[in-house]
């Protein structure tokens, strides 16, 4: 069981193990009683969170955030004229929280796909994952042996001014880090890695403005080619010493 909390003053929203054994716990001994930390909020004042099945829903001065519940990251936000102090409320499947100047009410807010698309070469066949509240239309690898680069498309079809996030999972046998990544040639919003033995999972999110298609790409600095010149090298050194042998086999013959 988890538990959400936003202690002042650090502007930290933390995910706690509610089923942990009684006793004193530190903030930097993960696993133990925090099961993860959310990125620090710039605003000076944090309200109460609310959980939901899936998601994390707090007003922070006058902004509304929806954070993923497994991992913390932000997911989208909306802009308030001004949030009072009770923050957000759930209800019947919708969220709601109110300004001075309107009662606003969230439904599913635009929940997120999953790909899964193979990379196919000779040789090799990897998968990469993405994840995104918005429709994934192109994903393109042709320039990967060539540029160390991944791309894809993101098509958010609401209104300008929200938040899009996105995943993508990179093997690190195709295409290892440290990577770049550049929503319309630009940084993005947010953005954060997590990496294991073999995979490395780039969070990020960009504000959706006024137009609706958005080109996403990510250059690493090593990758695993057809033939490389380190494996083209010793296949011809082989190949000469054969040949070699063989004028060596063939004039003693003679």
């Amino acid at each position: 069981m988890m538990s959400c909390i936003s202690p002042p003053p650090s502007r930290y929203v933390y995910a706690l193990n509610a089923s942990a054994t009684p006793g004193s716990y530190s903030e930097t001994s993960p696993g133990e009683i925090v099961l993860w930390r959310s990125l620090q909020f710039t605003e000076s004042t944090l309200r109460s969170p609310v959980v939901t099945n899936d998601k994390v829903f707090l007003t922070a001065a006058n902004v509304l955030y929806a954070l993923n519940i497994n991992n913390g990251l932000k997911l989208w936000s909306y802009d308030l004229t001004y949030a009072y102090d009770e923050g957000p409320v759930v209800a019947d499947g919708r969220i709601f929280v109110t300004d001075s100047q309107k009662l606003h009410c969230f439904g599913d807010f635009y929940p997120p796909n999953t790909y899964s698309y193979p990379v196919v070469g000779t040789g090799y066949e990897f998968v990469v994952e993405i994840v995104a509240n918005a429709t994934c239309q192109v994903f393109d690898y042709s320039n990967l042996e060539s540029e160390m680069k991944l791309a894809y498309n993101l098509d958010a079809n609401w209104n300008s001014n929200q938040l899009v996030m996105s995943n993508i999972t990179i093997p690190h046998d195709m295409l290892g880090g440290p990577y770049v990544l550049t929503v319309d040639g630009g940084g993005p919003d947010s953005i954060d890695f997590d990496s294991n033995a073999t995979h490395t999972t780039i969070h990020f999110t960009y504000l959706h403005e006024s137009h609706d298609s958005h080109d996403i790409e990510i250059i690493g600095t090593s990758v695993i080619p057809e033939f490389s010149s380190i494996t083209i090298l010793p296949l011809l050194v082989t190949l000469s010493l054969v040949m070699l042998a063989l004028l060596k086999r063939k004039t003693l013959g003679n």
